[in-house]
């Protein structure tokens, strides 16, 4: 369930136009983010999801949407079938609490893709002066077996092969959608203490 990520280094066309203000070595809640939304539509996100039928903003608050309810949560049942996002990234980082109460820090990346993406959800809320702030949260999922000496919950990280799948917004199954939203293997990460 990360709590910073970075984007750093991708080579990407796409990026190039945000490299200087939104590509950085650790990306924090609340910090607008580039994701590709509907038809490769890139756009600015708040990392921290407001509904649209919020009646506050929710602060960015609301970083990550799990897994395990984004079918029934009133929060995320709307987005996940309407508005479903790629958040790109290059690594992401997890805290290990030790048995002194002191946090160690681990880089987690993924050798094979080097740029990946994690599976997110949108949405716009508008302020009570008219102002529209589009934000997201990211998706998470169980964890496999690495991850879960680390966390009870991790980033929802796609297969190259699913991506196209989970960006059709035609896709209606719980199932298929849900199958995709397994993440990633254990094998496929490297982790580095920091």
């Amino acid at each position: 369930m990360p709590t910073r990520f970075t984007l750093n280094g991708s080579g990407k066309p796409i990026f190039e136009e945000f490299r200087q203000a939104y590509l950085g070595d650790e990306i924090y809640p609340t910090a607008f983010v580039p994701a590709i939304c509907e038809h490769g539509e890139l756009k600015l996100l708040r990392w921290g999801l407001t509904p649209s039928w919020a009646k506050e903003d929710f602060g960015g608050s609301m970083c990550h949407a799990r897994r395990e309810k984004l079918f029934v949560q009133n929060t995320f049942k709307t987005s996940i079938w309407r508005r479903r996002c790629l958040i790109p990234a290059t690594a992401f980082f997890e805290w290990q609490e030790k048995l002194d109460g002191s946090k160690a820090k681990f880089k987690f990346t993924i050798p094979k893709q080097p740029l990946f993406y994690m599976a997110g959800l949108w949405d716009d809320w508008i302020d009570p002066n008219g102002s529209e702030i589009a934000s997201c949260a990211i998706i998470t999922t169980y964890p496999n077996s690495l991850i879960l000496r680390y966390k009870p919950q991790m980033p929802a990280i796609l297969k190259p092969a699913d991506i196209e799948l989970f960006m059709d917004h035609t896709l209606d199954q719980i199932k298929v959608l849900d199958h995709i939203l397994h993440g990633l293997d254990s094998e496929e990460f490297r982790v580095e203490r920091q």
